[in-house]
């Protein structure tokens, strides 16, 4: 995987061209999109030709507006080709590393998320997760949404508020939460942290 230090903010090219195909999709113009995440259409437009870079927050309001889940915006790898699927059937599929769809902070730069299920056709959605230091999942806004949770430090630290209580989280510590309750995620180490995290249903 690369280093979280040399990728910087992603290009939006990607996540503008799949909100304008989704909208386009459901018949929705700029305004009603914008009407219904409380934005303006000249922001939508912006977003669309890639002017702008939603933060994280923004993005799971388009999707919840779109009928979809952030996971949506994960972004094909060049070599997505190199499909796996057990010969016979669909019982089982690999996922090689180079081969992982990837989503990226599309404001900060800071948090890459890499799908390690093969897509979101699934009952949980399963993904590697690292975070610079510093970095922070939920900022803006707790977390709240349907499903339950469940995630594991592989290296470095996370601090994880779940409600009124705050939980610090060190290499090989796991939990397991609701996800309905409010609750965010904070890198604490002085260098990157991954952690593997799992969600049923898809719903990131």
């Amino acid at each position: 995987m690369a280093d979280m230090h040399t990728l910087g903010n992603p290009p939006a090219h990607h996540l503008g061209a799949l909100v304008r195909a989704r909208r386009r999709e459901l018949g929705l113009t700029q305004a009603e999109l914008a009407a219904r995440i409380e934005k303006s259409p000249s922001y939508i437009s912006a977003l669309e030709s890639s002017s702008v870079a939603p933060s994280l927050t923004t993005l799971r309001h388009i999707a919840a507006a779109l009928g979809t889940v952030v996971g949506f915006f994960f972004e094909q790898p060049v070599n997505s080709g190199r499909a796996e699927p057990a010969s016979g059937g669909p019982r089982l599929r690999v996922v090689r590393p180079d081969t992982r769809k990837v989503l990226i902070d599309p404001a900060r730069g800071n948090v890459r998320w890499e799908l390690l299920s093969p897509d979101l056709q699934r009952q949980m959605e399963v993904v590697q997760m690292t975070l610079e230091p510093g970095a922070s999942v939920g900022n803006e806004e707790w977390l709240v949404h349907a499903g339950e949770e469940c995630g594991i430090v592989l290296s470095g630290a996370l601090v994880i508020e779940f409600e009124s209580e705050t939980f610090a989280l060190a290499n090989g510590d796991s939990l397991y939460f609701p996800s309905t309750r409010p609750h965010r995620i904070r890198n604490s180490s002085d260098g990157p942290t991954t952690a593997i995290w799992i969600i049923t249903p898809p719903s990131f």
